[in-house]
């Protein structure tokens, strides 16, 4: 039998989201959420604070989130450690395959979320942690969707246009946007592409 390492958790964000970015500029977020859980025997309730932790896509849409947001989460534990003041100190976190904002009038019921019709949960951007993923592609910096390049277009997603700015990225892989690329763009009259910026490799994330 395999081994499983697989959490899920509905909560409320507790304190501000921290967020940053590598110096290849993956960004990171770290969420905290407390969820609370009544005790039968006393009715009192009982607090349990985690850390979510999150990296580029995921971590673009948990820049958005505010105290007091309820949030549902899948993903792993994961145990960390670092010195302070010459002791090493020890932390679990969930480290984050799905993460999404929940309606606070909506059931707090993952399971019974809302279908896209393909079998995937709505709302729920993939993957930061695969090593793989399909078109169409959530580029969350330039709010664009990039379509799956053509065996013409030389590994580049067809031109959209975003405020007057017609962009394309050429993949690394043409098959796994996962891997990153280039994104190029021109405006109307240019003649040559220039390039806007990089979709960060996120294959191999550090915790």
């Amino acid at each position: 039998m395999r081994d499983l390492n697989k959490i899920e958790v509905l909560g409320t964000v507790s304190q501000p989201v921290r967020t940053n970015k590598t110096g290849s500029g993956l960004s990171i977020a770290n969420i905290p959420i407390a969820t609370v859980v009544k005790n039968r025997t006393s009715g009192k309730d009982f607090t349990t604070y985690h850390t979510i932790v999150c990296f580029a896509e995921l971590a673009d849409m948990a820049s958005s989130f505010s105290e007091g947001d309820r949030v549902f989460a899948t993903g792993s534990i994961q145990n960390d450690s670092y010195e302070k003041d010459g002791q090493r100190v020890r932390v679990t976190k969930i480290k984050a395959s799905h993460l999404a904002k929940v309606l606070s009038e909506a059931l707090d019921q993952p399971q019974e979320s809302p279908s896209n019709g393909k079998g995937d949960t709505a709302n729920f951007p993939h993957g930061e942690i695969s090593t793989t993923a399909s078109f169409p592609f959530h580029d969350a910096e330039r709010q664009v969707t990039w379509a799956a390049p053509t065996k013409d277009d030389n590994g580049c997603s067809p031109v959209v246009e975003k405020s007057g700015v017609f962009m394309t990225c050429r993949w690394e892989d043409p098959g796994n946007p996962l891997l990153g690329g280039i994104v190029y763009g021109m405006k109307d009259g240019e003649e040559n592409w220039n390039e806007l910026g990089k979709i960060p490799s996120t294959v191999n994330i550090p915790f």
